[in-house]
């Protein structure tokens, strides 16, 4: 089975930088490192190593170039140490305002949690969805006959539900193998493989389809013979 990579997942240390300038995303990582010093000052020293070994071990994996994925979702472990640590700095931050005025302390820590907890109230009615690749690739493996050749637009989620690693891997299309595209961005306004995915439709004739929330395979057939003009 062959297979190409499109564009790959920043490593981690690229996806947490992208998440500083998002809304709060700043604010979290200030929270985080004061909440660090308090530890760090308070004697909890194994207790913060504890919490930042992983992940100071996936960053370290990726400077080497041995991070296995993308960053995105699967440096989700990574939360609940900076989320525990924000609690921390957020305590700590309380504190030295209430020396000043006990109000002010408080006013502060209900600002910094309110548009977390009004955001996570609003998610409960209208959650954030972003791909639904899984059954995509369930499909693909139902479906998948030995000889076919893949086109990967989505290599970190492949690598995750199939072990498969298609991030520089290239292939030579077969005019007489099918073909499968796969790929996440659905639904947006051009495809992130729109080019490839235009051109196997004007040579080869589309045998399946599963398109998800944000996520898409195609299974294209052989090549047309000369002359031979797609359908409509």
């Amino acid at each position: 089975m062959s297979g190409r990579g499109g564009a790959d997942r920043p490593p981690p240390e690229a996806e947490m930088m992208n998440r500083l300038p998002q809304p709060f995303g700043g604010v979290l990582v200030a929270l985080a490192l004061l909440g660090g010093v308090r530890c760090w000052r308070t004697g909890r020293r194994a207790e913060l190593l504890c919490l930042w070994l992983p992940v100071l071990v996936a960053l370290a994996a990726s400077f080497v170039h041995r991070w296995p994925f993308g960053g995105n979702q699967h440096m989700v472990f990574a939360a609940p140490a900076a989320l525990l640590l924000a609690g921390e700095g957020i305590e700590s931050l309380r504190r030295r305002l209430t020396r000043w005025h006990r109000l002010v302390g408080w006013i502060v820590v209900a600002s910094l949690l309110l548009p977390g907890l009004v955001d996570a109230a609003y998610r409960i009615g209208t959650p954030r969805l972003r791909h639904e690749v899984r059954p995509v690739i369930e499909f693909v493996q139902r479906h998948l006959h030995a000889g076919d050749q893949l086109l990967v637009f989505c290599p970190a989620e492949v690598a995750f539900y199939t072990g498969r690693d298609f991030r520089n891997a290239s292939v030579e299309l077969d005019p007489s193998a099918r073909v499968w595209l796969i790929g996440t961005g659905v639904g947006s306004e051009r495809h992130p493989a729109q080019g490839p995915l235009d051109q196997l439709r004007a040579r080869r004739p589309r045998l399946r389809v599963i398109e998800e929330y944000g996520a898409a395979a195609y299974l294209f057939g052989p090549e047309r013979g000369p002359g031979t003009r797609p359908p409509p």
